[in-house]
């Protein structure tokens, strides 16, 4: 079991190996006719080492992202995490598998301390607030975070550590 997968202990219901995303001609379009995505199909498996997304602005990066966290549901086509259809499961049972970190951290930090907004995640996973504090005191000892810091007045680099 890995660091992260240590954190989240008893949450996951798949094996962190066995994580993989579908895509099968998936498409999706906005509401005023502008296409997110066209029938895109994609496998990404656990022997994917690294995948990037690049292309111009409006080519369907983020819609693409939306669609994987279930943020967003495919007009045609399906996608499924972990085995997980996103067009028939809700969005906070997709986010057990799966995150989105912003480009902009700023927009995902909510708390007064590193520790608390490290702990608030865990939280969300339903894990009690006591065993949520303990579990990321150990993530922000790893990386050396200061618990009691105000998150906005840590570097970029830190504050997408702490979104994430």
């Amino acid at each position: 079991m890995g660091f992260f997968d240590s954190l989240f202990a008893g949450k996951r219901s798949t094996p962190a190996s066995s994580v993989t995303f579908h895509l099968d001609q998936a498409a999706h379009m906005y509401e005023d006719g502008n296409i997110g995505l066209e029938a895109t199909t994609l496998d990404i498996t656990p022997d994917s080492k690294r995948v990037a997304v690049i292309g111009l602005n409006g080519a369907g990066k983020t819609t693409l992202t939306k669609l994987l966290t279930g943020l967003l549901k495919p007009a045609s086509g399906s996608v499924r995490v972990t085995g997980l259809d996103t067009a028939a499961v809700p969005t906070s049972r997709i986010a057990r598998e799966v995150a989105t970190l912003f480009q902009n951290p700023d927009r995902q930090i909510c708390k007064d301390t590193v520790l608390d907004e490290v702990a608030f995640g865990l939280e969300l996973a339903g894990i009690d607030r006591a065993k949520a504090l303990r579990r990321a005191q150990l993530v922000i000892d790893r990386f050396g975070l200061p618990a009691d810091e105000a998150p906005f007045s840590l570097s970029r680099g830190q504050r997408q550590m702490v979104a994430l």
